[in-house]
């Protein structure tokens, strides 16, 4: 469910984007909140909302990929496989799809900046 509601957001913004100019920043600024990963700044989400965040991110291109979830990269990831976030987020298998999005999510992001920069990261998720 959470896949078809991604791909419905990133139509609805692609669609009406120009129209509503703020549509997209909006958007964007959503699933980011719903990537947070430290309870100093917000609740955190369970791996099923970081899910649908990070495929929507996706959805809606590398531009912004490049803007929202590259930057963090590295300290989400970390935060991603510590086994005792992992007990609170949720099951396994959510963890496995989030680790999947990543993966999708870096490989769009290389295929069009034909950059070599996140490799070893990659390798991580293998």
């Amino acid at each position: 469910m959470r896949l078809q509601a991604a791909e419905i957001v990133a139509l609805i913004s692609k669609t009406y984007g120009d129209t509503y100019t703020t549509l997209l920043p909006r958007v964007t600024k959503t699933l980011a909140k719903a990537l947070c990963y430290d309870p100093a700044v917000n609740e955190v989400k369970p791996f099923s909302t970081h899910f649908g965040a990070i495929v929507g991110l996706t959805l809606l291109g590398t531009s912004v990929l490049d803007s929202v979830l590259m930057p963090m990269l590295e300290d989400y990831l970390a935060f991603v496989k510590d086994v005792e976030n992992s007990k609170v987020l949720g099951e396994p298998e959510e963890k496995e799809k989030v680790l999947s999005a990543l993966k999708n999510a870096i490989n769009q992001w290389k295929e069009h900046y034909e950059s070599s920069k996140y490799d070893k990261l990659l390798k991580t998720l293998n």
